[in-house]
């Protein structure tokens, strides 16, 4: 079957790219599906649907197998170098290159895709399976009223164009080396981050202390309950104030930039009003979260909230700013929550405002303190929030790619 042509290729190179199924230009397919792989504490590392993302791996989920039972249950096949990893399920869609280096038991919900090396460059196949042009293939067959899914066999027919053997691997070459500029972008970012967990660490244990500009000392912190800090003023919408939400890694965000669209209701007099520099605890469960999530307000203006969140001014925006960082982990988050709040049958949230206050935290009294603590950490926000633009401005970049390269 003949295909087009794409709008961007290299010079060099002609002709319609020849569409086939999948399947046809695969020399082997291991399915991993059904039973799970009997897990260990240690052993060989396992790759399953819930930790392969899009383009890596995850391996901070620290799966194992039995190094014993390795031999036995790879006896359906072992990826290797070149394979290309997709999940069928739970999540559908994510997809990866096997790695490079040492060895790995595959869990379940995941297919392994070895190309005919006489016809198919894998990451050519992967990069079409990264792209929006694979993904809509795979959501076009796929089913499940809510867990989306797609059987191997279904997969494996999805149409696929493809050039020259040359061109698929000048293609890879190119966009893999996009990706490995992402990946140390991902590095970079990695890396600012756990410095300023660290940082959060030794600040808060008191092992690392500002100065005054004269090199005197600050006054020690003092453990003090949140209610010390924080004061709630019960301020109600005045009418003119956008509706916001709490995101987990963006803080309080306006619902329709964010999610598309406002879910409030439609009379929002009752909606708690958000001063910028105030704290905001959402008392609902979100992923890594259980207990609810705290953050700051950065957003400049006054905006409304869910009547449901509890709004507090902090004793100076220094202070707010300290504790919108502390609470960024969710080990501290939980520290701090778990004695004060009840989780109901349903995984609701029992707590009222004042409750909430009533947390102790070893915090810096003084105002000069806070506010050099504060300019640190904002610093190093500004590195990250940095990285991650130009990580947003490659990505649009490829994805631009990735529509025009393939067909």
């Amino acid at each position: 079957m003949s295909g087009a042509v794409p709008k961007l290729r290299f010079a060099g190179f002609e002709g319609a790219w020849e569409t086939r199924p999948i399947k046809s230009r695969l020399e082997k397919i291991i399915d991993y599906r059904g039973k799970a792989p009997p897990k260990a504490e240690t052993g060989i590392p396992l790759i399953t649907a819930r930790n392969v993302r899009m383009g890596y791996i995850d391996f901070t989920t620290d799966e194992y197998i039995e190094a014993s039972l390795f031999e036995t249950w790879m006896n359906r096949g072992k990826a290797r170098e070149g394979d290309v990893l997709f999940t069928t399920e739970a999540p559908l869609g994510n997809v990866c290159m096997f790695p490079t280096e040492g060895q790995f038991a595959l869990g379940q919900r995941i297919i392994t895709l070895r190309a005919d090396q006489a016809q198919l460059e894998g990451r050519f196949l992967y990069q079409f399976l990264l792209g929006e042009k694979g993904q809509n293939e795979v959501a076009f067959r796929s089913t499940g009223s809510t867990a989306k899914g797609i059987k191997s066999k279904v997969f494996v027919q999805i149409p696929f164009a493809a050039p020259s053997l040359p061109e698929q691997q000048k293609i890879a070459a190119f966009l893999g080396a996009v990706d490995a500029k992402l990946a140390g972008l991902a590095r970079k970012e990695a890396a600012l981050v756990r410095f300023k967990t660290g940082l959060m660490q030794k600040l808060f244990s008191q092992t690392l202390r500002f100065t005054r500009d004269d090199g005197s000392a600050f006054p020690d912190w003092e453990e003090r309950p949140l209610s010390s800090v924080l004061h709630e003023h019960k301020e109600k919408s005045q009418g003119d104030e956008p509706v916001f939400s709490v995101s987990v890694h963006k803080g309080l965000v306006d619902q329709i930039e964010h999610l598309g669209r406002s879910f409030s209701a439609a009379d929002t007099g009752h909606y708690n009003r958000v001063r910028h520099g105030d704290v905001v605890y959402t008392k609902s469960p979100t992923g890594k979260f259980p207990m609810g999530i705290i953050k700051q307000s950065t957003a400049g203006r006054p905006v409304i909230v869910s009547p449901l969140y509890g709004v507090f001014t902090p004793e100076t925006e220094s202070l707010g700013f300290i504790l919108n960082a502390y609470f960024e982990s969710n080990v501290n988050t939980a520290n701090y929550l778990s004695p004060l709040v009840q989780k109901g049958a349903k995984n609701t949230i029992a707590v009222t405002n004042s409750r909430f206050l009533e947390g102790l935290l070893k915090l810096p009294r003084d105002p000069e303190e806070q506010q050099k603590i504060a300019a640190a950490l904002s610093a190093l926000d500004a590195k990250i929030n940095t990285v991650a633009a130009q990580t947003q401005k490659i990505k649009a970049f490829k994805k631009g790619l990735l529509q025009q390269m393939f067909v």
